[in-house]
C-alpha cells in the first residue's frame, strides 16, 4: 500500500508530538516511577542527609528510634515528592511546629509557579494496628486467607491530623503510609473506593484537607493512590502529582441512598503498551 504525501505529514506530525510529550513528561518535569535507587534503608539514610538543619535531623532520628515505621514513611514521601520535581522542604519550625513538607510546583522551564505551593503532612498506620483490625498477620505466609478493609482506621488517622492541618490556609495533603506486608492490598483501589464512600459529612468536617494519599511501602518501592476531597476549601491540581491515580466523586453530593459515584483520574496518563500484541500485516 502506497503512502501519500498527506499521510506522511500526519505520521511525522504524530511522531513529533510524541517526542515533545515525552520530553515534557520525563525531561522537563522529571517524573519517574516511585521505585528506590537501592532499598528502603538507603532512602532513610538519604533523608537524614537531606535534613541539613540540626533541629530537623534531631527530630527525625528521634522518630526513627521511637517509631521506625513512621520515619520510613516520611523518608519515602520526601523521596517521591523530590522525584516529581517539587523541591520538598521541611515545613516544621522549632518555634511554631508545622507540617512535614512544603512543595513548590514548577512550570515547563523549571520556574516556580507563584501561589501554587502546597503542604504535605505524613502519618502512618503501625503494622500491629493494621494486623489487629484487618486480621492479616504481618508475616509472609503461604496460602490464602480472608482479611478486612481498614477504612475505619484510615478515617480515624485522618481525624487525628485535622487540627494540625487547619492552621494552614493553603492546599494541604495528608499522606497515610503503611509498611504492613499486606498494605498494597489493603490500600488498593478497592480500599480507596471504600474510603471515598465515607459520605458528605465526613469530607465536610475535614474540608481543609485537599486530598489524601494512601501509600503502601515495601523494601524497594511504594504504591501511591489518592483520594480528592469533594468538599475541599482548596481543590488540588492533580497535575502536580501527575503519576498518581486519584479517585474523585463523579456526582456530588451523594444520592439520597448514600451511594457515591466515582471515577479515577490521573494528571499524566501513560500510553498503553503491550509487548505481546502483534499487528496483522496490512494488505492493499
Amino acid at each position: 500500500m502506497k503512502i501519500g504525501y498527506r499521510e506522511k505529514i500526519l505520521i511525522l506530525t504524530s511522531a513529533l508530538a510524541s517526542v515533545v510529550s515525552w520530553m515534557f513528561r520525563w525531561n522537563w518535569r522529571g517524573h519517574k516511577a516511585p521505585t528506590f535507587n537501592g532499598n528502603l534503608d538507603d532512602v532513610v539514610r538519604d533523608h537524614i542527609e537531606y535534613l541539613k538543619v540540626p533541629f530537623h535531623q534531631r527530630n527525625f532520628k528521634n522518630l526513627l528510634d521511637n517509631d521506625p515505621e513512621a520515619a520510613k514513611g516520611e523518608a519515602v514521601l520526601r523521596y517521591f515528592l523530590a522525584s516529581q520535581q517539587l523541591d520538598p522542604e521541611p515545613g516544621e519550625t522549632e518555634e511554631r511546629g508545622g507540617l512535614d513538607f512544603r512543595c513548590q510546583p514548577k512550570n515547563a522551564v523549571n520556574q516556580p509557579i507563584k501561589g501554587e505551593e502546597f503542604w504535605v503532612e505524613v502519618t502512618s498506620l503501625r503494622p500491629d494496628v493494621v494486623e489487629r483490625h484487618s486480621g492479616w498477620p504481618n508475616t509472609i505466609e503461604e496460602g490464602a486467607g480472608a482479611f478486612a478493609i481498614i477504612t475505619e482506621q484510615l478515617r480515624r488517622k485522618t481525624g487525628s491530623k485535622i487540627e494540625q492541618i487547619r492552621k494552614h490556609d493553603q492546599n494541604c495533603l495528608l499522606a497515610i503510609t503503611s509498611t504492613h506486608v499486606g498494605s498494597s492490598a489493603l490500600l488498593s483501589r478497592v480500599g480507596t473506593q471504600m474510603f471515598l464512600s465515607a459520605g458528605e459529612e465526613f469530607f465536610q468536617d475535614w474540608r481543609e484537607i485537599s486530598a489524601i494519599l494512601l501509600v503502601s511501602v515495601s523494601c524497594d518501592c511504594c504504591q501511591i493512590l489518592g483520594v480528592l476531597n469533594p468538599e475541599a476549601d482548596y481543590p488540588f491540581n492533580i497535575g502536580y502529582l501527575g503519576d498518581v491515580p486519584f479517585l474523585r466523586a463523579k456526582d456530588w453530593p451523594p444520592s439520597s441512598t448514600g451511594d457515591v459515584k466515582s471515577e479515577w483520574v490521573v494528571g499524566y496518563p501513560p500510553p498503553l503498551q503491550n509487548d505481546y500484541l502483534f499487528f496483522p500485516p496490512i494488505t492493499s
